[in-house]
């Protein structure tokens, strides 16, 4: 039996997606090439995202709107940087951030989890 349900995995993986991968942007030898502003904006956008994912854990609606809005900002901003190949750990973490951030998005909007945002938490 998987005690992971729809909520969690979203939770998870937005986490990933919009807070960790964006986040690496600032590991020396990752980020070098990332100008000073793409890294404010990142850290901004995870802020944000840690917030969604708060709401989305407690299964607001205004946390899973927040997650899908901010997901796919992400993926959307983060695909000219494939193509603009800043280097190889750059690309790496785009193209991961574009890959779970589809995934996120994909759960979000699947109607399992669409039913489990808005009711109460049962224990």
């Amino acid at each position: 039996m998987n005690r992971y349900g729809p909520i969690e995995r979203a939770v998870a993986a937005s986490l990933l997606a919009n807070a960790v991968l964006q986040l690496a942007v600032f590991v020396p030898g990752v980020g070098d090439g990332v100008p000073t502003d793409a890294k404010v904006v990142s850290l901004v956008t995870a802020a944000i995202a840690v917030a969604g994912a708060w709401g989305l854990w407690n299964r607001r609606t205004w946390g899973r709107r927040t997650t899908l809005v901010v997901t796919m900002l992400n993926v959307l901003g983060t695909i000219p940087v494939v193509f603009d190949d800043p280097g190889a750990g750059v690309t790496v973490l785009a193209v991961g951030t574009i890959v779970v951030g589809i995934l996120v998005v994909a759960q979000l909007l699947s109607g399992d989890l669409k039913g489990e945002v808005g009711r109460p938490a049962t224990v």
